[in-house]
């Protein structure tokens, strides 16, 4: 008995605005108006006879049926995808699209692609960006994330584990406000890495207590929205940072920073490695799974539980 289907291009059509939350957006990525969008998403409600929006004004959001839909839309657009890749180019290099944090790009994965590049001689395209929404996660084969929730169409592998680290310039450690002891922070500019408040819920009061450093007033010095920059600013004398032991390393090899303490905050999250059902099947995506947790390996990382190449 044939299975009953709803038309492909409305199916196509909500797709594209529940990734995007937008019907002007979708328009944009499948070259059509944002009124033929919309007329294909009614026609799909008409066809399913639930409602897959809210809409107020111009902003969209998923109903609970919207939602279940969405998921296995997106599974079924993925394996089309796939299955179009495999027919029409079998043996022509694949594309791998890799989304990162812009702190874990710059500080860590970036450096190292070269060495995937020549190991499997894959073309890659790299997205830095902050974690968009969870709906818009199909657009990229593979991810990086770390303390940032993603839906339940993506395999989600721990990868690796980091400590959260005070880390400074070496002269800190000299002169009348010399560093030489975690109670000597008082007399240092205190350097605020926002992102690490948000995505590790950690900021100088917090690492401090846990530390079990004295209490003192940690009001003061400068904010970042970026952690390199935050790092580069350490890097030059200017203060002390709290950074992920991960995203130094570097600078810690070559001694740009130091680590003054022997201290260190173990990591509520860790990083994870994140991909679709049917991108997770590809050799690329296995063949960078595999190059991630050597690197993690030849770094001395601490590999999340049953992590294995």
């Amino acid at each position: 008995m044939a299975v009953r289907l709803p038309p492909l291009t409305s199916v196509r059509a909500f797709e594209a605005a529940a990734r995007n939350c937008s019907m002007t957006h979708a328009a944009n990525e499948l070259c059509v108006t944002p009124a033929a969008v919309t007329h294909q998403v009614r026609a799909l409600e008409r066809w399913l006879g639930v409602k897959l929006f809210h809409r107020t004004g111009s902003a969209l959001k998923l109903t609970s049926a919207g939602q279940t839909f969405f998921i296995g839309a997106s599974r079924g657009i993925d394996s089309i995808a796939s299955a179009t890749e495999q027919v029409c180019a079998p043996a022509a290099a694949k594309q791998l699209a890799i989304s990162a944090p812009p702190s874990f790009a710059a500080q860590w994965l970036v450096p190292r692609l070269s060495s995937f590049q020549s190991a499997y001689n894959t073309p890659i395209s790299v997205s830095i960006r902050v974690p968009s929404p969870e709906t818009h996660w199909r657009r990229d084969d593979i991810g990086i994330v770390s303390g940032t929730p993603t839906p339940d169409f993506l395999i989600r592998r721990p990868l690796f584990k980091y400590n959260i680290i005070a880390v400074c310039h070496p002269r800190l450690m000299q002169g009348p406000n010399a560093i030489r002891s975690i109670n000597d922070l008082r007399h240092q500019q205190l350097l605020n890495d926002e992102s690490l408040n948000g995505t590790d819920n950690v900021s100088w009061e917090s690492w401090l207590a846990r530390a079990g450093a004295d209490s003192f007033d940690v009001s003061g010095g400068i904010r970042f929205n970026n952690a390199f920059a935050a790092y580069r600013f350490a890097a030059d004398g200017h203060g002390v940072v709290l950074a992920k032991d991960l995203l130094v390393q570097n600078e810690l090899r070559d001694g740009r920073l130091i680590n003054p303490f022997n201290v260190s905050v173990p990591s509520l999250h860790t990083y994870d490695f994140v991909c679709s059902y049917e991108k997770a099947k590809s050799k690329p995506v296995s063949q960078f799974w595999d190059w991630l947790v050597s690197e993690a390996r030849s770094d001395d990382l601490e590999l999340a539980e049953g992590v294995c190449a």
